[in-house]
């Protein structure tokens, strides 16, 4: 027998799975990020909180 026959295969699948996790989660933060500093800025409103929060 040679290959993955010898084992039950779970170390190969954690040595791809892991590496691709990080890789994902990596790559979100970096898309979160570019996101974010291409949003545009939204300005506050002026008026104190009573004002921009009551009830209609």
């Amino acid at each position: 027998m040679r290959g993955t026959n010898v084992t039950n295969g779970s170390s190969i699948i954690l040595a791809g799975a892991i590496p691709t996790a990080l890789m994902a989660v990596a790559a979100d933060f970096v898309m979160g990020w570019i996101e974010r500093s291409l949003a545009p800025v939204k300005k506050k409103k002026k008026g104190n909180w009573f004002e921009t929060h009551q009830a209609v």
